[in-house]
């Protein structure tokens, strides 16, 4: 098939260039001999259809390797900006917006945990600083006061782990957990609405805290200080 030359571009016109062997742009190319009944611009087209194969192959594997970080960092990074920010809707927007400039660097940083809590990091600080720019001593926090930005990060991390193992509870038995210990509902109040026994409630709530203490030895202290914080953001 003919392909009728339309028009052209400075990177169709490189690669005409190198279709036929020229040095002149791409320094030394062997080649320059077309196969038979081809012209420089079919050449041309099956060059660019084959470095975009490559492109598409390459950012695949880019987008694959985002994929795996996200899933491995997406929440702890929600948390440790909450400790910041205490707020979860701006911990969230402020880790995304990490995660976009990560993606337009079209490569892996070799450290990438250390880039991205880094970047979350400096991002907090110049929020906060915009919203008050006479606090210079911005440091992150829990509910016993003031942490170390060491300690938010290894917070964000069992917190994270806390906040999975409620995930996984059975669905009946996270709910009538979270009623009790998020909504702050009686047992009594949690059977009428969802018309169970008040023994059935009770044996929920208790198998919930056997399953999450058994996950952590400082069940308590990490659960309290992100109970407020789970609704249907990440959760």
């Amino acid at each position: 098939m003919v392909v009728e030359k339309k028009s052209t571009t400075f990177v169709a016109d490189l690669l005409v260039l190198w279709c036929n062997g020229s040095t002149t742009v791409f320094g030394s190319v062997s080649g320059g001999s077309n196969p038979p009944g081809t012209t420089d611009y079919e050449i041309t087209l099956q060059v660019f259809a084959d470095l975009e194969g490559c492109f598409v192959l390459i950012k695949f594997g880019f987008m694959k390797e985002i994929d795996s970080v996200f899933l491995q960092y997406y929440r702890p990074l929600c948390l440790y900006a909450t400790h910041y920010l205490h707020d979860i809707d701006e911990a969230e927007d402020v880790v995304q917006d990490c995660f976009v400039k990560l993606i337009s660097r079209n490569i892996i940083p070799e450290n990438i945990k250390a880039f991205l809590y880094t970047s979350v990091r400096n991002a907090c600080i110049d929020r906060l600083r915009r919203q008050s720019p006479i606090d210079t001593e911005i440091s992150p926090s829990d509910l016993s006061g003031t942490i170390s930005d060491d300690q938010a990060l290894e917070s964000s991390f069992r917190e994270a782990e806390l906040w999975t193992a409620i995930e996984l509870l059975p669905e009946r038995c996270r709910e009538i957990f979270l009623m009790s210990k998020r909504d702050g509902m009686t047992y009594r109040e949690i059977a009428e609405e969802l018309n169970l026994s008040e023994k059935t409630v009770e044996h929920q709530i208790s198998k919930a805290l056997k399953t999450l203490r058994g996950k952590k030895d400082d069940f308590l202290a990490d659960f309290f200080y992100i109970l407020p914080f789970i609704h249907g953001g990440i959760l």
